[in-house]
């Protein structure tokens, strides 16, 4: 068997084995399902099509890749390394849960961020419950 006809096998199998898949990426070239996919790695599908919509309009064609190099450039390589290297983020051991203070996360959400009061008001009280019952959980595992 040649490589056509191994290619042939290959896709009818896939096509028997999943017959009603459909692509959500936005494409209509070789070229843009290529970097649709690469994309689609790092985040969704619909982010990406979002994302590709002015990219594909700048360029068109593969050889119009090389371009990109004069953006990239811009990019100062050493702080995204050390974002990723060095992230910002908080210990685990400075962090304490302390009790929901419900005024304060009412204000902040409804006052401050235009939320429904009875929308977070009933969040909150979810909350509590799970938080209840999470804890009458484990206790029962150490009695």
């Amino acid at each position: 068997m040649n490589k056509k006809e191994k290619s042939q096998k290959i896709i009818s199998d896939l096509n028997n084995e999943y017959p009603k898949v459909s692509v959500t990426l936005d494409f209509v070239n070789p070229l843009e399902l290529l970097v649709a996919t690469i994309l689609a790695a790092q985040c969704t599908d619909a982010r990406v099509n979002i994302v590709t919509q002015d990219l594909f309009k700048k360029y068109k064609k593969i050889e119009e890749i090389p371009t990109i190099q004069k953006e990239l450039e811009l990019i100062n390589i050493d702080e995204v390394r050390k974002m990723f290297l060095s992230p910002n983020v908080i210990k685990p051991d400075t962090l304490s849960h302390n009790e929901i203070n419900k005024n304060k996360l009412i204000s902040f959400m409804c006052d401050q961020n235009n939320f429904s009061e009875e929308r977070i008001s009933n969040m909150i009280n979810k909350l509590e419950k799970t938080q209840e019952e999470r804890s009458e959980s484990l206790d029962k595992w150490f009695k």
